[in-house]
């Protein structure tokens, strides 16, 4: 690990690594995927049917600020 003597931070390419690293290998302790996390889908008609529910979701709550006008 690249460690300046004078600042004992590591420099950003040493971050971004560990991030990568902690990020790839470490799971969620419960397994479940966090509040907020994009789901997982497996295969590309399972990610469309995902979008088009995004998509009306999203229509429904801008319907619902303009109707609020």
């Amino acid at each position: 690990m690249a460690v300046n003597r004078v600042n004992p931070i590591p420099d950003n390419e040493v971050k971004i690594k560990l991030g990568l690293a902690t990020a790839f290998y470490l799971r969620e302790p419960a397994n479940k995927p966090l509040t907020g996390a994009a789901p997982l889908v497996t295969c590309e008609d399972e990610a469309q049917k995902l979008l088009e529910q995004f998509q009306d979701h999203i229509e429904r709550k801008i319907g619902h600020l303009q109707h609020k006008r």
